[in-house]
């Protein structure tokens, strides 16, 4: 099935006015009317008066000095027959290359002040990769990794809130185990610790601590799932955990006592 693909628009097109942009195309289709093959890029640059910079083709085909100037002395006698009041230059894509591979601060500021005209595959990418914060050292690059951090510390709360429910459902599970083994249908997590206090710590099977160290974990994982707490600190996490190991080993021994007795009830 054959879909239309939406161009992706060319970056930093807020940059420059209307106007600009129209006479900038003008002058690129004049230059590469003259120069077709030749010009790998055409870039509007950003200034009080927009200017141009051509990016020459010397990659694919010699390209002389002597030629750039007879290039330019072209390219500048066209704009004055056809009346284009646009300053360029001209640069020969192996220095671009060159600037590019020491990253002065003068190529970033080119990636981020222009707005292309033409290209044939050579400086978009290089643009779009600039954008995207993939080219180092940069202040586009900067950015990305401060919106990582950002991204990575609220994740850790999510990891340690999702942590805490793990935490919930584990006291839940053996807690039902429990009181299980003592006879009863296993009630809504809601009602665990009532009837712990009721059926287990009455009677001294397991410690008095057990019921509120339910009750607290119920009501913290429960604001959790409701989105009503966001900010768990690791310190409140390490007491939960440690509530959460005590109430298990406490709970774990008494299941395991009650099934060694009636296990060997069952032998005698």
């Amino acid at each position: 099935m054959e879909t239309d693909l939406i161009p992706k628009e060319r970056p930093y097109r807020e940059l420059f006015h209307d106007k600009h942009i129209e006479k900038g195309d003008y002058f690129a289709r004049k230059a590469r009317e003259l120069y077709e093959g030749t010009i790998a890029s055409i870039l509007l640059m950003k200034g009080e008066d927009a200017g141009a910079l051509i990016i020459v083709d010397d990659l694919n085909r010699p390209i002389m000095n002597q030629t750039l100037n007879e290039m330019k002395l072209k390219i500048t006698q066209e704009c004055f027959k056809e009346n284009i009041e646009m300053g360029f230059n001209l640069m020969l894509a192996s220095d671009l290359w060159k600037h590019f591979l020491h990253r002065p601060p003068q190529i970033f500021e080119t990636l981020r002040n222009s707005y292309i005209l033409h290209d044939i595959g050579f400086i978009r990418p290089l643009q779009e990769l600039f954008v995207q914060g993939k080219i180092r050292p940069s202040k586009e690059s900067r950015n990305v990794f401060f919106v990582k951090a950002e991204k990575g510390l609220k994740n850790s709360t999510k990891h340690m809130n999702a942590a805490m429910v793990d935490i919930y459902w584990a006291v839940v599970d053996v807690a039902h185990a429990a009181v299980m083994m003592a006879g009863i249908t296993p009630p809504s997590p809601k009602e665990l610790a009532k009837v712990l206090r009721e059926e287990l710590i009455s009677r001294n099977l397991i410690h008095k601590r057990c019921a509120d160290i339910m009750d607290e974990i119920y009501e913290t994982a429960k604001r959790i799932m409701h989105k009503q707490k966001w900010d768990m600190t690791g310190k409140e996490f390490d007491r939960y955990m440690g509530e959460a190991e005590f109430f298990i080993n406490e709970v774990t021994q008494f299941v395991r006592t009650h099934q060694d007795k009636k296990d060997k009830r069952a032998k005698a």
